[in-house]
Parts: structure tokens; C-alpha cells; sequence
């Protein structure tokens, strides 16, 4: 169940995602179509779809607080493009000012929420969930995922401005000997959720299973109940035998920095190293269940900034 602070941080990283990209567009890429779905929606039209989400947030409390589900006819699709086609006369700078107030009403309802009211579970996408978590994805992670299709189809650079190669990593493949303590950690401890869950089609008929670690990137994890897996060693340290060091994030925010490194201690994690001041960052590391480090990582100052190149034998 997210906290009303991860809810008010979540919905506040999609404001500012929303208002650096969209803001920045140029006529022609806010007429482009960004969105695939059955409906199809311009970079402009999905603006404006995130612009008339007020009555869906009411809506969503409501039935928490009814404990109601959505009207076995009601049709998303048509209630969406309703909210988009009522905007369709209204400006980029009008969309991007609805936005932000709908929004920013959200977080003072939060605000104004007891922790009873936010553990009022609904039937949603996913199952029977926890307002909390319902308010912090449609709040805000809806927000940023929206954001990141559109870049992703216009072909906005990074925010180092450097080019790569894709356009989103969306996986990382690794094994457990141990599903359910993985999966149990991972929304346990972290707040990550299932994407996906299943059993491979083969003869050892292996769960396999997808679990949210930032947005639209998941980690893949394959079950295989003999594997042997790697004992603990530091991160960063000289090491043979394993090509994977560790896999880095980062916190939203300092705040978010400090919040994790607590959150993670009252979770007695394995292997949390102290805080480290690296200059640039602060950062420390930890071991899921099955030996795999993981970095959070905040920015200090200025923070990390591409391109930084200072080799004196480079291999560049």
C-alpha cells in the first residue's frame, strides 16, 4: 500500500514530466499521433486526456468510499475520448494549466485524506487494491506514462541531449531459485507490482515473471527452483565470475533519497551499505532475496551530468 507522501511525490514527478515535455513540443509534434490504442490520440488529444482527469479521480475515491465498482457497462474508451474531444478547442498552454490545477487539487486532497481512507480498497484493473495505490497510478504514474509514450514515438533526446540507440530499456532478465520470497519482496519492501505472471510453455513449465521497478521497465524474472546462485560480494570491487556488478536507480528527490535509505533499514535488508557522498551523488546499495544488488542513487548540487569525459587512456 503506497504512503500518502509516495502518492504526493508520484503525482508531483508526472506534473513536472508533463509540464518539461509537452511544454516544449512544436506544432508539428503536438499533431502527431502518439497514442496506438483503439482509440488513437494525437500528442496534443493526450494532453488534453490528462487535462479532463478530475471527475476519474472523484470517481475513484467515490468508489472506495462506496465500495462500488465501475457499472458492468460503463466503456472507458468513450468516457476518455469525451474528457479529450470537450478540449479540442483549447490551447497548449490551456491544457497545460488545466493539468497542472487538476493535479495539484489531487495532492491537497491527499493532503486532507486519513491513512483510513486511503486503505479503503476498490475493484480495479488488477483486482481488489487499495485506494492509495489506485490514487498514486492514475494520479501520477498514469501521468508519467503517457509522457514517456509520447517521447518515445517523437523522438525527444534524453535529457543530455546524447543519442542512443533505442528508445526505452524494458527488462532485465534474471533468475530466483524463489518466486514467491521475490515477488514478496519486491512489492513488500520496494511498492513494485506484478505485470505479469505465468508459466513458461516447456517441459519444466517455469513461472516467469515480470515485476515493475521504474517506469515501463520491469525486471523478467525466471524461477528455477535447483539454480545455485551467487553468494554477496561488495558492488564495485574487482570480481571473476559474474558479468553483472549491480543495477542502479534513482530517487525522485533528495527527500525520496532519505525516505528509502529509512525505509530500507526498518526493512532490515540484506547487505545495506552506509551512505556513500560521492561527489556528484549520494548513493547506496542492497541485496534482493536473490544476491542481486541494487543501487538508489540522488543527485547533489548540479548532479550527473552526460557527457562527462576525463579518461587520460581513453577507450572512447
Amino acid at each position: 500500500m503506497a504512503t500518502k507522501q509516495e502518492i504526493i511525490e508520484t503525482i508531483r514527478q508526472g506534473n513536472q514530466r508533463v509540464t518539461h515535455t509537452f511544454s516544449a513540443l512544436t506544432e508539428e509534434q503536438l499533431n502527431r499521433r502518439v497514442h496506438f490504442d483503439e482509440i488513437g490520440w494525437t500528442a496534443k488529444q493526450l494532453l488534453a486526456h490528462l487535462a479532463s482527469r478530475a471527475p476519474g479521480h472523484e470517481r475513484m475515491i467515490g468508489m472506495a468510499e462506496s465500495g462500488a465498482g465501475l457499472p458492468p457497462d460503463f466503456d472507458l474508451n468513450a468516457y476518455n475520448q469525451r474528457g479529450v474531444d470537450e478540449r479540442s478547442d483549447k490551447s497548449r498552454d490551456a491544457l497545460l494549466a488545466e493539468f497542472l490545477t487538476v493535479h495539484e487539487a489531487l495532492i491537497e486532497r491527499v493532503q486532507g485524506m486519513s491513512d483510513a481512507q486511503l486503505s479503503k480498497t476498490m475493484q480495479w484493473r488488477q483486482g481488489v487494491v487499495p485506494l492509495s495505490d489506485v490514487l498514486r497510478g492514475s494520479g501520477g504514474q498514469h501521468s508519467i506514462n503517457h509522457t514517456n509514450e509520447a517521447e518515445k514515438v517523437l523522438g525527444v533526446p534524453d535529457r543530455n541531449g546524447l543519442p542512443s540507440p533505442f528508445a526505452a530499456l524494458h527488462h532485465v532478465a534474471l533468475v530466483t531459485n524463489d518466486m514467491k520470497k521475490t515477488v514478496a519482496f519486491y512489492r513488500e519492501v520496494l511498492g513494485a507490482a506484478v505485470a505479469m505472471g505465468h508459466r513458461l510453455d516447456r517441459p519444466g513449465n517455469e513461472r516467469h515473471y515480470f515485476i515493475t521497478v521504474a517506469p515501463n521497465t520491469v525486471f523478467a524474472f525466471f524461477e528455477f527452483p535447483d539454480a545455485a546462485l551467487p553468494g554477496h560480494k561488495e558492488a564495485t570491487l574487482p570480481s571473476t565470475g559474474r558479468a553483472l556488478d549491480h543495477i542502479s536507480f534513482f530517487a525522485g528527490s533528495n527527500e525520496q533519497f532519505d525516505t528509502w535509505y529509512q525505509r530500507l533499514t526498518e526493512a532490515k535488508v540484506a547487505h545495506l551499505s552506509p551512505l556513500r557522498d560521492m561527489g556528484i551523488v549520494r548513493a547506496f546499495f542492497f541485496d534482493d532475496p536473490n544476491g542481486i544488488t541494487l543501487e538508489v542513487m540522488a543527485g547533489m548540487g548540479e548532479g550527473m551530468h552526460f557527457p562527462a569525459l576525463g579518461d587520460p587512456d581513453p577507450a572512447y
